[in-house]
């Protein structure tokens, strides 16, 4: 026999089916449940207790750990690395890998990439150097908690990029509006020298980056 629905009991609602929450995992490895009702974090192994600060500029969400508010304020954190409204843009979401570009130093002692590959280790995959500009291409797997304590050093109130890396920025997708705005800061001539990392068709975008890094 089909099965049909009971009646609703007097004073209460039907239960309506929530929408499961997209999930965003930043570069500490912590990972922020987002829904319609706000963001929840679930903090990586062995960062509980970390106090985490939760911003919104210019409409975008940003939840961003306390140990990494230095790096951040500096401009050697890209902001995008904390936000949890660009990532759902470039569909970086869930259990994907995290695109990332490590800058490293093109003078002084720690000049070139060996440092930065160094500090990458093992715990995510170097697509390809892009030698013109000084940056690593990398693709962070699952555990970004690993990379993120390979990636610096410090204290759990303050963290610290390891030598040979100057700058980490999150590897995001051309907007259209870039064609607009990067030709004032100089980005076609760094996107003539670029080349694809693996086919993936967001060279331009990257090397638009390495002209105008904080730019969302």
């Amino acid at each position: 026999m089909p099965a049909t629905a009971g009646p609703v009991q007097a004073g209460t609602t039907a239960a309506t089916p929530q929408a499961e929450p997209v999930r965003v995992t930043l570069i500490t490895g912590d990972e922020v449940a987002v829904n319609a009702h706000g963001t929840a974090l679930t903090p990586a192994p062995g960062r509980a207790g970390i106090p985490v600060m939760r911003q919104v500029l210019n409409g975008d969400q940003y939840v961003i750990p306390a140990d990494a508010l230095p790096l951040l304020r500096s401009g050697r954190l890209d902001q995008r690395l904390f936000g949890v409204t660009a990532p759902q843009r470039f569909g970086y979401t869930g259990r994907r890998d995290l695109p990332l570009l490590v800058q490293y130093p093109k003078s002084g002692a720690s000049r070139g990439p060996a440092g930065a590959r160094a500090a990458v280790g093992a715990k995510a995959r170097v697509s390809r150097d892009l030698d013109r500009v000084g940056m690593l291409a990398v693709h962070a797997r699952s555990d970004q908690a690993a990379l993120w304590s390979s990636l610096t050093s410090g204290t759990t109130k303050a963290r610290t990029l390891r030598a040979g890396v100057q700058r980490v920025y999150l590897d995001g997708k051309l907007r259209s509006s870039d064609d607009v705005s990067n030709p004032q800061v100089g980005a076609p001539t760094a996107w003539q020298q670029a080349t694809c990392v693996s086919g993936c068709g967001m060279c331009r975008s990257a090397y638009g980056r390495a002209a105008r890094p904080r730019t969302r």
